[in-house]
């Protein structure tokens, strides 16, 4: 192995740079935002006009889009040319949130030290910058389990998805692993009846009209 390419304590757990990265400063601020809410509070705003049609005012800013939000949307085209999913990455807070529950998984990238020569296609496969190739295992909230690296790597059995102990996750089934949380979790809201809004249809009729005229309670 290179000296120079030595993994590092740094490189064996990728940080989580929350202090510096502004989807984390913008999760942050929402976080603190509802925080801020009592029950009361909480429950009017749910219940409140104004959000019982937030997906139309959604649709209304993009139908009816200022010269501002044209200027932010194009500015943010522009950076995703310099930098690699740029929103995603770096400002996007639901990202963030993402990127904050990925750590919780058992499952990570691993790399073997014995068998990895060095090659850093791991790392230039890898659609995040994460430097895989000087990870032992990737503890990273950029990570999104894409396989990329794992598929780029030449030699056998030296880079997988797998838990501390146990045998490496094949992409299918980490997939199906994903997709059965994913089913799991919108069908317990079903089942608890938190899944379908309380808004009747006809309630729909009478505040889409006034969508763009509703404020914020």
């Amino acid at each position: 192995m290179n000296p120079k390419q030595a993994p590092s304590s740094k490189g064996n757990s990728q940080s989580v740079r929350a202090g510096i990265q502004g989807a984390f400063l913008l999760l942050g601020f929402f976080l603190w935002a509802v925080w801020r809410m009592d029950g009361p509070m909480l429950e009017a705003f749910l219940d409140s006009p104004y959000n019982a049609v937030a997906d139309v005012r959604m649709y209304l800013f993009f139908a009816h889009l200022s010269g501002q939000a044209l200027g932010v949307l194009l500015v943010l085209a522009g950076l995703s040319l310099l930098v690699r999913n740029v929103w995603c990455r770096y400002l996007c807070p639901y990202g963030a949130l993402l990127g904050l529950l990925s750590l919780a998984s058992p499952l990570r990238v691993t790399r073997a030290k014995a068998t990895c020569i060095d090659c850093e296609r791991c790392t230039r496969a890898c659609p995040s910058g994460i430097q895989v190739h000087r990870a032992g295992r990737v503890a990273s909230d950029e990570c999104t389990a894409c396989y990329r690296c794992v598929s780029a790597c030449p030699v056998k059995d030296t880079l997988e998805m797998r838990a501390p102990v146990g045998k490496a996750v094949a992409g299918w089934v980490f997939g199906l692993l994903a997709a059965g949380l994913f089913v799991a979790v919108t069908g317990l809201a079903m089942l608890s009846g938190h899944w379908r809004t309380s808004v009747s249809p006809g309630e729909y009729l009478q505040l889409i009209p006034a969508a763009d005229a509703l404020g914020h309670p």
